[in-house]
């Protein structure tokens, strides 16, 4: 059947006593059907004629199944590319109006909206149905928010950030740490959206490297060294190691000369000579420490850390590291 107009986000479908019987799916979520029946035939059409239109408030459903819990009403949630266009002049719900019976304030809301409606931002994809995955969830969601921002070009407020954790916790409540609290969970969200630097449509390197190109080089890059200034690329690359280790914290960076070759369009021995002389002990620059030598066999990158905006491991220092 095709859902015209409001219908909630993805559930469990219950009996009265809460046994699941079944899944209602929406939002982009597919079944995909292929092979053989338990009964021995295979799967086919039966019918190809076009599915039948309802609106989800229309549905009739079976005895002793509920799709959410007594006398409360399916949530509004925008309309997605299956679903009708909101006419024009008509106001389009509220994707926040996903998380039923929520205590969100209406300047949250108002404000959130803006936000979640640029993509229809539906945080029910990033809500939990099982333990053990309310911390993954979170990051990804933090991720989803940073794409928002970057189609937007500005930076979520307090205000909406709290709408969408104080719309998300009612949700997911069942299924996190029984260990940690609200305040707790919303708390590990805005960790997240602090630590997350890249939207889904990046990575940790494309987001450095979006960084390195858009802000001032760090000064250890712009140093003269025995009287020679560094290349403008070798700039750049001191700018990706300088971004990668704000990305990392104290942790070692990953990079590859191949992939930082392609993003600064050098051949990719050039750049792992860079990388060396950058890390070199004896050599003029000593801003990287190689932590790791990679392996092209294994797949495996060097690491460094970013010696001007990290303190090395006491062993480290004591074998004399700068």
């Amino acid at each position: 059947m095709r859902v015209l107009g409001a219908y909630p986000p993805p559930f469990k479908i219950k009996t009265e006593a809460g046994k699941n019987v079944g899944e209602w799916r929406s939002n982009g979520n597919q079944t995909i059907i292929s092979g053989r029946h338990p009964s021995g035939c295979d799967y086919t059409f039966v019918s190809e004629t076009k599915p039948v239109e309802i609106q989800f408030k229309n549905i009739d459903w079976p005895e002793g199944i509920r799709w959410r819990s007594r006398d409360e009403e399916p949530p509004a949630i925008a309309h997605s590319a299956h679903s009708p266009p909101v006419p024009s002049g008509a106001q389009a719900p509220q994707v926040l109006s996903s998380a039923p019976n929520v205590d969100v304030p209406a300047s949250a809301v108002s404000t959130v909206g803006t936000v979640c409606n640029a993509l229809l931002f539906d945080i029910a994809p990033f809500v939990p149905d099982r333990r053990g995955q309310s911390d993954r969830l979170l990051w990804a969601m933090a991720g989803r928010l940073k794409t928002v921002e970057k189609k937007l070009q500005r930076h979520a407020t307090s205000e909406e950030k709290a709408a969408l954790i104080k719309a998300w916790w009612p949700l997911a409540e069942p299924y996190v740490d029984p260990a940690f609290d609200r305040v707790a969970y919303h708390a590990k969200w805005l960790a997240d959206y602090k630590n997350r630097k890249w939207a889904d449509d990046e990575n940790a390197i494309t987001a450095a490297w979006t960084a390195a190109q858009a802000e001032s080089a760090p000064v250890e890059a712009t140093v003269d060294y025995d009287g020679n200034p560094m290349p403008e690329k070798m700039q750049l690359l001191v700018a990706l190691c300088y971004q990668l280790q704000l990305h990392c914290g104290e942790a070692a960076f990953y990079l590859g000369s191949r992939d930082a070759g392609k993003l600064l369009s050098m051949p990719h021995r050039t750049v792992a000579f860079w990388l060396d002389i950058l890390a070199a002990d004896d050599g003029p620059y000593r801003i990287l420490k190689k932590m790791r030598i990679g392996s092209f066999a294994e797949r495996l990158t060097n690491e460094y850390l970013y010696l001007p905006l990290v303190s090395l491991p006491a062993e480290e220092t004591s074998n004399g590291a700068a």
